[in-house]
C-alpha cells in the first residue's frame, strides 16, 4: 500500500510506500492495521498498488481504499474515515463515511491522528493516543451507507390493496361451531387446576 500526505494548502505531495509493520506499530499488540501520523491539516490515503507502480502515475484520481485524517474548514470540523469499497453484487466503488466521526480539536497544535482496524472487524480512531470514536465494519449503524446491506430492504412502491382490512380480528360470517362443541369446556379445564 502507498500513503500520501497532503498538507494544508501547500501543492506540494510526500509520497511514500508503505511495507507490513511500521516503526509506529512497534510494541503494539496484532491491532491488525494500525496508521498514525503528526497533522495539523492533512488526509492520509491508503491505496493499493501493482508491482510496476510509479510515483509520477499517483495522483488525486488515482483510486484508494481508505481515506483518513482532519478536516477543518469552514463549518468541517471532523477527523474524515472513509473507506472506498466494491460491492460484490454489483461491482461497483461505494464511499462508506464513519458516521459521527470526532471533531479535531480546536487549537493550532499539531496532533497525532491514528486509526485502528482490528482483525475483529472493529475500528478506534484516537486523537493523541486517546479513543474518540468505535466502530464496527459489519454494524448497520456505523458507517453511511452500511457496509453490509440490511436484510430487508424497502420497496417504495409497495402499497396496500385498496380493499385492504385493518383490523386484527376480522370475523368469519361462513364460521360454524362443531356439532360436538361444549361451551363449558374451558370453564372447567380452569376450575380443575385450582
Amino acid at each position: 500500500m502507498s500513503r500520501s500526505r497532503r498538507a494544508g494548502p501547500y501543492p506540494r505531495r510526500r509520497i511514500t510506500k508503505v511495507h507490513g509493520k511500521h516503526s509506529k506499530s512497534e510494541g503494539h499488540e496484532d491491532f491488525g492495521l494500525l496508521v498514525a501520523d503528526k497533522a495539523r491539516k492533512h488526509s492520509i490515503y491508503l491505496r493499493p498498488q501493482e508491482a510496476e507502480w510509479t510515483p509520477k502515475d499517483f495522483n488525486n484520481e488515482s483510486p484508494y481504499s481508505i481515506m483518513f485524517g482532519p478536516d477543518k474548514c469552514g463549518s468541517t470540523n471532523k477527523v474524515h474515515f472513509i473507506l472506498n469499497h466494491k460491492n460484490p453484487k454489483t461491482g461497483e466503488y461505494v464511499e462508506h463515511h464513519l458516521k459521527y466521526p470526532p471533531s479535531v480539536p480546536y487549537d493550532k497544535l499539531t496532533h497525532v491522528y491514528t486509526a485502528v482496524i482490528g482483525p475483529n472487524n472493529d475500528l478506534r480512531i484516537l486523537v493523541d493516543g486517546e479513543e474518540k470514536k468505535k466502530a464496527n465494519f459489519l454494524s448497520g449503524d456505523d458507517f453511511d451507507p452500511a457496509i453490509v446491506p440490511p436484510k430487508t430492504i424497502p420497496d417504495p412502491d409497495d402499497r396496500k390493496p385498496i380493499d385492504w382490512d385493518d383490523r386484527a380480528k376480522i370475523p368469519d360470517p361462513d364460521a360454524v361451531k362443531p356439532d360436538d362443541w361444549d361451551e363449558d369446556a374451558r370453564w372447567k379445564s380452569r376450575m380443575s387446576k385450582l
